[in-house]
């Protein structure tokens, strides 16, 4: 019986291993190169203009951009407030975005972006036992955290709200913008983390006032909370909803985060926009590559259909 079964088995297989045969002979036949050039030139042609037009189109907005991109922690001394001045040659038009940006900062690494408990994040009370996950940021000594965000002082033993390495990082500089008469220029810091984690992410302990370090529904927290995927990343602090003249600003900074230990810089980056977003030069290297490669195609489809005509 056995050796019945193996015969079957046996044949079964060499019979779909030549049924498999046939159909990929037949599916590498009909799906040869055709070999109607005119028509593949037509294809090309029709890629290459399409490449064309969204590339300048792409081109065209992104010149439209004003961005202004400056270092400022090697103006400024660590703990302390800093003035820079800055120079607008034309007209920014609203809305206008204020972010900041931070180099050689990895965010990306397992250890780092899993350091947080989010039951925690979302409210519920947790004991230390139950803060694993923040090992070895639990408590308030480990978190080097001595005040709460209300100004109470904060038992270095009690769980850290929130813990964990991610949020110990949280970047804390503030920014205020000025025109040159000295008038305030409000950056709205209102709707700037995602509408998910504002209604279910983020939610305050019950004695959250008492024993939490931070506010973890403070929206500048909540974007810091979203792990970047590159070493080189920036996030936004706000929005100018105001039309900004030409002339010379004022930038206060109040420079408290630290990022001397990994050898990091920090940037402040205030930009428009356009239809298509804000100044991205991979779109258009894209599709004008793209463009590239359909005049390459479209070339060599002629000579290919000449030296077939001279045979």
């Amino acid at each position: 019986m056995t050796d019945h079964n193996n015969t079957f088995g046996a044949t079964m297989n060499k019979a779909l291993k030549d049924d498999g045969d046939d159909f990929l002979n037949m599916a590498l036949k009909k799906w040869k190169f055709n070999s109607k050039y005119k028509r593949n030139q037509i294809i090309f042609i029709c890629l290459l203009v399409f490449f064309l037009t969204f590339g300048s189109v792409f081109t065209y907005y992104y010149t439209q951009i004003q961005q202004i991109k400056e270092q400022y922690d090697n103006q400024c001394t660590i703990n302390s407030l800093c003035q820079i001045q800055l120079h607008i040659t034309q007209q920014m038009t609203q809305p206008i975005f204020f972010y900041y940006e931070i180099d050689n900062f990895y965010q990306t690494n397992r250890k780092f972006y899993q350091s947080k408990d989010s039951p925690q994040l979302k409210g519920e009370d947790r004991t230390i036992s139950q803060l694993s996950s923040c090992a070895p940021f639990i408590t308030n000594q480990d978190m080097g955290k001595t005040q709460s965000f209300t100004g109470q002082p904060l038992n270095p033993q009690d769980p850290a709200i929130p813990c964990g390495l991610l949020a110990k990082l949280f970047f804390d500089d503030t920014f205020e913008f000025y025109s040159q008469d000295g008038t305030p220029i409000t950056i709205d810091q209102t709707k700037i983390a995602w509408d998910v984690d504002i209604d279910y992410n983020y939610k305050q302990t019950s004695d959250a006032a008492q024993k939490a370090w931070t506010d973890v529904t403070n929206e500048h927290f909540m974007v810091w909370m979203r792990t970047s995927g590159m070493g080189t990343f920036k996030k936004l602090w706000g929005r100018i909803k105001q039309d900004l003249p030409a002339g010379t600003y004022n930038l206060t900074i109040n420079n408290k985060y630290n990022t001397s230990e990994y050898n990091g810089q920090k940037f402040f980056i205030i930009t428009t926009s356009s239809p298509f977003g804000q100044k991205n030069i991979v779109l258009i290297v894209a599709y004008f590559s793209g463009a590239l490669i359909c005049i390459i195609s479209v070339v060599s489809l002629y000579f290919f259909n000449k030296a077939k005509k001279d045979k």
